[in-house]
């Protein structure tokens, strides 16, 4: 039942997200999540194996974004106690220290947000776990669900174990993949202060595409700095303010010369901004198109 609800929401994710504008969709509209044949690093108990594959819906075709866990092989259990299937995830480029978490409550680790994802595996005779064939964990990994310590393209790996409920490793592999993190928790401060500042210039640009900026958008933009800047420690909220503050003086001299590029800022705020930031980007704009009781169809085609 778990396993159905994760390929739900897989799907959820896919059906969302699957037309997203991001530069990270490929041609045929799936995000870049690629996995090795198999896992590496492997014990010495039994011969054992797993691999990451694209996940399918039931007719066959590929859920973009999202890969299934499969194994293959045989083990030898040193006693009856329940063998377990157990899944976590960490950056390859920093470190096995590094774990990726996840927004998906269903695989998080008990007391934290890192992908923690555990199966029970069923013995055979003799305390034998044996898959002639490969065969699915039931363990899904959801692009859009990590969150890394950086963001961007990443080389992840995802820690397989084999073990019993006494902790008890019987097996352990490393499975290497790539994934297209939205942002990481170690930048997200600094990706925040980049997409605010990207949101101001093109509220700023919105506004002066009709007539200049009034009095009216002016004071929605400083409304929304004061707004979205309340939840930060007091010092780092005055020193982002002041930025902020700066960036919204200096896009309205570039709006009055004419050298305020909204095809550059857009092209900038896909590559550097996150998805919620974009979307914190619209509503500003739409915010500031409507302050001044009008909005014009230049205003209107920009956002």
């Amino acid at each position: 039942m778990e396993f159905l609800i994760l390929v739900v929401v897989a799907i959820v994710i896919w059906k969302v997200f699957g037309d997203s504008s991001d530069g990270s969709t490929s041609a045929a509209g799936k995000r870049s999540v690629r996995a090795s044949g198999a896992a590496r690093d492997q014990n010495a108990n039994g011969n054992y194996f797993a691999k990451l594959e694209p996940a399918t819906d039931n007719d066959g075709s590929l859920i973009p974004g999202v890969l299934m866990l499969w194994v293959r092989g045989q083990l030898k259990a040193p006693d009856s106690t329940q063998a377990l299937i157990r899944v976590t995830i960490f950056d390859e480029e920093i470190g096995p220290n590094s774990l990726v978490w996840t927004h998906n409550k269903r695989q998080q680790a008990n007391d934290h947000p890192a992908f923690c994802e555990v199966r029970p595996i069923p013995y055979g005779y003799g305390n034998q776990i044996v898959h002639a064939n490969w065969t699915p964990s039931g363990i899904p990994v959801i692009n859009d669900s990590l969150i890394g310590p950086r963001g961007g393209t990443r080389k992840l790996i995802a820690r397989v174990e084999v073990l019993q409920v006494d902790q008890y490793i019987i097996w352990r592999g490393e499975v290497p993949f790539v994934a297209d993190i939205d942002f990481g928790y170690d930048d997200l401060s600094d990706r925040l202060a980049v997409n605010q500042a990207l949101s101001v210039q093109l509220a700023v640009a919105v506004a002066v595409s009709s007539e200049g900026i009034h009095e009216a958008e002016l004071a929605a933009i400083k409304t929304w700095i004061k707004t979205n800047t309340e939840e930060l420690k007091p010092e780092e909220r005055s020193e982002r303010r002041k930025a902020l503050g700066a960036t919204l003086r200096t896009a309205q001299q570039r709006g009055a010369d004419g050298t305020l590029q909204i095809s550059k800022l857009i092209t900038k705020l896909k590559k550097e901004g996150t998805r919620t930031g974009r979307m914190m980007a619209v509503e500003l704009c739409f915010t500031v198109m409507a302050a001044d009781g009008t909005a014009s169809a230049d205003e209107l085609d920009i956002v």
